[in-house]
């Protein structure tokens, strides 16, 4: 068996391996798990045994729960490297587009672990151990603290998960949530619980000149740990959070504006490939005017969440085109220039829709445009039945 110590090495692996070895590796190092989890999030090509196994109804909530703290650790990455070496530095783009992966895997596995749940069988009652017994005399103060090292996973308490606790349990996590809510400067709401705590980006934006932000590393941590106790408390009680939309097996495009469907509709009419790509903030339109994609002729429409504002809105959309004729891509001035090419696919771009070139550096290429050979993949199961209404 291979060793597997970096994601890259997960990309690595046999396309044939199986989902039994998937499930050995696990077995034999349990770090393996996080970064199955992390190189399933973020790389572009990974074994289909990889996901197979992690949205398997044996797997898939631990998988969930891995990527919860996967989702605050890599916040916390990107954060530091805001302060440290600024927005524009590779380090924190690179950064910046790990987390919006994992963050929309997440999102995913949520959805799948909610729709599994009628596959679960019921819970039955399960008798009172001694272990339980004792947590249920411990007097509030003591079972907060008991709590709250569990998180820290300064004390194993299997106890806590008793059915018989696990509501208390979850007031607890509230309760410690909230206090670190406030300790970081956020008014706690009640729509925080349905984020399960989850730190917003623009807070830690706005935050990153305070000079009390210097020891808010240990509390972040200890939120992130947090909130993958609290969304298992939540499972295993009834997750009263509003429930998504279920994922259905004919989804056939990426979240973005619908915009975007009507110049999917006029690149098909002429005759060009065009694949979906998203990364959960930026969604591509990546056409090619032939399937074999060697010196044809490509376009592409993007967009991008406004992060910034906090709104989630979807920013304007830009228009590249690479001719058989050219050296490199350019920036378009509009939709008349997509239409323009899409129906005469010239060897380079006519002046009149010609707006700039595209830097040819790495970071504005890994921006703009989406990775060779890589389609956007269904990102649910595709024999996953909606849970019954």
């Amino acid at each position: 068996m291979p060793v597997l110590t970096t994601p890259s090495a997960v990309a690595a692996l046999a396309a044939d391996i199986t989902v039994g070895q998937i499930s050995t590796l696990c077995d034999q190092n349990e770090d393996v798990f996080s970064l199955l989890t992390v190189a399933e999030a973020t790389l572009n090509r990974v074994p289909a045994s990889v996901t197979q196994w992690l949205w398997s109804p044996r797997v898939c909530r631990e998988w969930e729960l891995a990527l919860v703290i996967q989702e605050g650790t890599h916040q916390l990455s990107w954060w530091k490297r805001i302060i440290t070496v600024g927005f524009d530095h590779p380090d924190t783009r690179f950064a910046d587009r790990r987390l919006i992966s994992i963050r929309q895997r997440r999102l995913e596995a949520h959805r799948i672990v909610a729709a599994r749940r009628h596959e679960s069988p019921p819970r039955g009652d399960a008798p009172l151990t001694p272990g339980a017994r004792t947590l249920i005399d411990l007097d509030d103060r003591r079972f907060r603290d008991l709590v709250a090292r569990d998180v820290q996973r300064v004390e194993d308490a299997e106890d806590l998960s008793h059915p018989a606790l696990l509501s208390r349990r979850r007031e607890a996590l509230v309760s410690l949530a909230e206090e670190t809510f406030g300790q970081l400067g956020i008014r706690p709401g009640p729509h925080h619980r349905h984020t399960a705590f989850a730190v917003p980006d623009r807070h830690l934006i706005h935050a990153r000149h305070d000079p009390s932000a210097a020891g808010w590393t240990p509390k972040l941590t200890f939120l992130t740990h947090l909130r993958a106790r609290l969304v298992e408390c939540e499972y295993l009680c009834g997750d009263p959070r509003p429930a998504a939309r279920p994922p259905a097996p004919d989804d056939t495009r990426p979240t973005g504006p619908s915009a975007l469907d009507a110049d999917a509709r006029l690149l098909s009419l002429y005759g060009w490939d065009v694949r979906w790509i998203s990364n959960g903030r930026r969604v591509w339109l990546d056409a090619w005017y032939e399937p074999n994609r060697r010196n044809v002729g490509r376009l592409i429409v993007t967009v991008s969440r406004r992060r910034a504002s906090g709104t989630g809105k979807w920013g304007r959309p830009t228009y590249l085109f690479h001719g058989r004729g050219q050296r490199g891509y350019v920036n378009l001035t509009g939709r008349d220039g997509l239409e323009y090419l899409a129906r005469t696919n010239p060897r380079a771009t006519p002046a009149r829709y010609f707006k700039s070139m595209v830097p040819n550096t790495g970071d504005h290429l890994r921006e703009l445009i989406p990775p060779d050979g890589y389609r956007w993949r269904q990102p649910y199961p595709p024999d996953l039945h909606n849970p019954p209404t």
